[in-house]
């Protein structure tokens, strides 16, 4: 064995494979772990979203909660129920072992105009793409995911609507949440304070009037517009674009046959 050591080819390839095998094996823990973080940070925006009206309260017990990985589980496993439609508003019956943590959320590479900026979800080495949708075990609303652009960005978040049981087709918004973006601190950014995301709530929805929520300068309906971001008009403008696109089209046929669902209605 010494005198094959003593051979620096044979001794270089033995110390490069080595190292391929730790990287290998450092690679696939950090796989893992990006995975986890990512998973966490969807359901603490997912929560944001449904929590919204309770987090003005800075001391409200739900905020130390999303800090804690192991109290965001056990809040977000109580009260959020995850659910997978095909494209054309259908259910979707997994055949095998795929679990919604499974689907790949990846930017659309070639959106059609109105639509930049949309998230797709797939199964891996599937072409098939799918819509995920979430539910307040508690209200029966929906946190749907929401994307597309800004100014200086792609913009990632979820809108929480509750059904209007005075109006068919019509939906009340309940919270919002953005996680992801690169719009102008002082401008634009300000997405991310509860003061600009407050101005959604209780704004309407109106499926069958084609209406969702829209930021203004000068409000003249207040059932459905809301002030706009001062001094960040594009970045107005594309949430109204991409909100209105999410839920009066791309999730409009989910909406419109499902009021109320539940996971037993599809995983029977």
């Amino acid at each position: 064995m010494i005198k094959y050591l003593k051979n620096p080819f044979i001794f270089i390839g033995i110390v490069a494979l080595t190292a391929a095998m730790i990287l290998s094996t450092f690679s696939e823990s950090t796989k893992k772990m990006v995975k986890n973080n990512k998973d966490l940070d969807r359901k603490k925006n997912v929560l944001l979203a449904r929590y919204l009206e309770d987090f003005k309260d800075s001391s409200h017990p739900y905020i130390s909660m999303l800090s804690s990985e192991k109290e965001l589980n056990k809040l977000y496993n109580s009260e959020i129920e995850e659910l997978i439609f095909k494209t054309d508003g259908s259910q979707f019956s997994p055949q095998n072992k795929s679990q919604f943590s499974d689907l790949v959320w990846k930017e659309d590479s070639s959106p059609k105009l109105g639509q930049e900026g949309q998230m797709l979800y797939s199964f891996k080495n599937s072409n098939e793409n799918f819509l995920p949708l979430f539910i307040s075990k508690t209200t029966g609303g929906f946190i749907i995911p929401i994307s597309g652009k800004g100014l200086w960005s792609t913009i990632k978040g979820f809108i929480y609507i509750i059904p209007n049981n005075e109006m068919n087709g019509e939906f009340i918004v309940k919270g919002i949440s953005f996680y992801e973006h690169a719009e102008t601190p002082g401008l634009g950014g300000e997405i991310d304070k509860y003061e600009v995301k407050s101005r959604y709530l209780n704004k309407y929805i109106s499926l069958n009037d084609n209406k969702s929520p829209e930021m203004t300068k000068s409000i003249l309906d207040s059932k459905y517009e809301l002030e706009y971001i001062s001094g960040a008009t594009i970045t107005s403008d594309g949430l109204d674009t991409f909100i209105g696109y999410h839920i009066l089209d791309r999730y409009r046929k989910i909406l419109i046959n499902n009021k109320t669902l539940t996971s037993e209605v599809f995983y029977e």
